[in-house]
């Protein structure tokens, strides 16, 4: 029987939709032809810009589907989460398999895992079911097989041969030729799809991003509009700004892996600024459409604040001054196929921030990756990202331009550029941007006085944590040795050991009978042991430095179960004992409870099976 569709039980299909999904330069679009058996799909040094979907017939008599699109780079900005949803959704009515691909001639990192999980997680769990590795570079294993190579990779790899169900192929592309390497991998993929037929996107997650979409697309439209009508009033109100002056200097401020550096080099059309590695402020220039250029590039900072030092703050900012005369433009490069989120935003905020107020007046926000947009507006994107590129595009009174590095021949975007630069030189009046270097360096030492302060604060925060975790264990410790003391002085008659077992609640065939006399002797070990523990985490915790949670001192292990720091549940284990002392009932006459606040968290159950060992 054959169905087009894949449903289960089906033995063979008449059509095969397959979906390449994985990051940038793994090999996507040249497994793809060679799966198609022609150069169907654009490949090459040719970044995939949008989602591209071929046909080929394969053995004469199967239909074979693919859908190729952008690889991921980085983290993802929301108009690429929405992209790559509907990327999914290319070949209805749903892929009958997600072709995960992955380079073998490179290293899979924690970096490329979680690259992968945060794709995925957009598709839903049901994903995995339907996802298959697709190994390129099939000639670097050597003589090693790919299960050797699988398990000499490291964690990262293992964990995603066994997220994909331990289903994988091998492509040697350079093999184009080679009919088998297809053949196999459509076996598997009919294999998978007996079993589970075909993915379907949830209509109600799809049926949202559409409308996510159509909306974005309708405040694009009212954005470009704005954005247009602005610039037209600045042209009426400077008519001089269309003239095109002899200089025109611009610094380029920006995080790392924004392409700054790249830009520059774009922007001078030759290659002067390095683009990696650049800790130091560099200038070029260079004769552009009929101007001077000066282009100032200063080291990228990154998003995480204990990472900026006084030192690279200083470098940043002094990229002002290698042009005594100021700056026409201050360019904030944000890359668009990266996500730029309150993060990204607050690090901004306290890089430009250095530079004063004024600096708004006279900055252009410089968007790169133009190709990621394939042909979309950008006011698009702009809409479809969080409110922190919103937030930035306004803060800079809505001049923004788009560059793709990967068409510098193209001289109609530096051109624009300049005009953009050059309306807004109109509008400040001529002036150029030059800030006071005794005011910016002043910024500098309030900001590092302030972060040294908080390391004060949170050092004296974590001296008091660590004294009330000793107070803490000390009590826990008081509590278990009165806790022994009644054990110890209780009586050892048949009917009050009966008793004692029957408030334990002990589960049926815990204990025997003619075992009751050593249930004290069960319970006064126990303790005995734990007090041990706490003594010697006590003193640990007294001479540590880099103190870690009290959780992992006070939990005790009644059963030796793996330690908190190694993947231990030390929470749990703390919830049961804390749960059976507060049910333990001590002594006959004087039924004393030991109930803990509700506000400590020590409220649980304990299995006693535990003390049984």
């Amino acid at each position: 029987m054959e169905s087009p569709l894949g449903e289960p039980g089906s033995t063979t299909l008449t059509e095969v939709r397959l979906v390449l999904i994985g990051g940038r330069g793994s090999g996507k679009s040249f497994s793809g032809n060679t799966i198609l058996g022609k150069d169907a799909l654009e490949c090459g040094r040719t970044r995939t810009a949008q989602t591209q979907v071929r046909h080929a017939r394969v053995e004469g008599r199967r239909l074979v589907v693919v859908v190729d699109g952008p690889g991921w780079s980085g983290s993802l900005s929301l108009a690429e989460k929405q992209r790559f949803k509907l990327h999914a959704s290319a070949c209805p009515p749903g892929p009958h398999a997600f072709l995960l691909v992955v380079p073998l001639d490179t290293a899979f990192s924690s970096g490329s895992r979680r690259a992968v999980e945060e794709h995925m997680k957009l598709l839903g769990e049901a994903a995995w079911r339907h996802t298959l590795l697709l190994f390129t570079c099939g000639d670097f294993l050597g003589e090693k097989t790919i299960e050797q190579h699988i398990e000499g990779e490291g964690e990262s790899l293992r964990w995603l041969t066994e997220r994909c169900g331990n289903r994988y192929h091998v492509f040697h592309n350079e093999e184009k030729g080679n009919l088998r390497q297809v053949q196999g991998l459509l076996e598997k993929v009919e294999e998978m799809a007996q079993r589970g037929g075909f993915f379907r996107l949830n209509e109600a997650t799809l049926n949202a991003v559409k409308e996510k979409q159509r909306e974005a697309e309708e405040r694009a439209k009212e954005r470009k509009r704005r954005t247009e009508e602005q610039r037209r009033q600045r042209r009426e109100l400077f008519p001089d700004a269309t003239s095109e002056p002899l200089e025109i200097t611009i610094v380029m401020l920006g995080q790392k892996t924004s392409g700054k550096s790249a830009t520059g080099n774009h922007l001078l059309s030759k290659e002067v600024f390095p683009t990696c590695k650049n800790k130091t402020c560099q200038v070029a220039g260079g004769a552009v459409a009929g101007r001077v250029l000066t282009v100032i590039d200063t080291p990228g900072w990154r998003n995480n604040p204990s990472a900026c030092t006084e030192a690279r703050d200083k470098e940043i900012v002094r990229g002002l001054s290698l042009s005594p005369q100021g700056v026409h433009a201050v360019l904030l490069v944000v890359a668009l196929d990266q996500n730029f989120g309150d993060k990204e935003r607050a690090a901004l905020e306290a890089h430009v921030g250095l530079l004063g107020a004024g600096v708004w007046g006279h900055a252009v926000v410089l968007l790169t990756h133009g190709d990621s947009l394939a042909g979309r507006p950008v006011e698009e994107h702009i809409e479809l990202e969080s409110g922190a590129l919103r937030w930035l595009v306004e803060r800079c009174e809505h001049r923004y331009h788009v560059v793709n590095n990967a068409k510098r021949a193209e001289p109609g975007q530096t051109a624009e550029l300049f005009q953009k630069i050059e309306e807004m030189v109109a509008g400040n009046g001529g002036q150029l941007f030059h800030p006071e270097a005794g005011k910016v360096h002043l910024r500098i030492e309030e900001k590092f006085a302030s972060t040294r302060l908080k390391e004060v604060k949170k050092r004296r925060m974590e001296a008091e944590f660590r004294r009330r975790e000793l107070e803490l264990m000390e009590s826990f410790k008081e509590t278990l040795l009165r806790l022994q003391g009644s054990v110890r002085s209780r009586s050892k008659s048949p009917s009050e050991s009966l008793e004692l077992l029957d408030s334990l609640e002990l589960p049926t065939g815990f204990l025997q009978k003619k075992e009751v006399g050593k249930e004290e002797e069960i319970i006064d070990r126990t303790i005995c042991l734990e007090i041990e523990k706490l003594d010697k985490e006590m003193e640990k915790t007294k001479s540590s430095v880099d103190v870690q949670s009290s959780m992992d001192f006070i939990f005790p292990d009644l059963n030796a179960a793996t330690p908190a720091s190694q993947g231990g549940n030390s929470s749990r284990r703390l919830d049961n004992v804390l749960g059976w002392l507060s049910k333990l009932q001590v002594g006959e006459e004087n039924q004393t409870t030991l109930n803990f606040s509700q506000t400590s968290g020590y409220r649980s159950e304990l299995d006693l099976n535990d003390l049984n060992e």
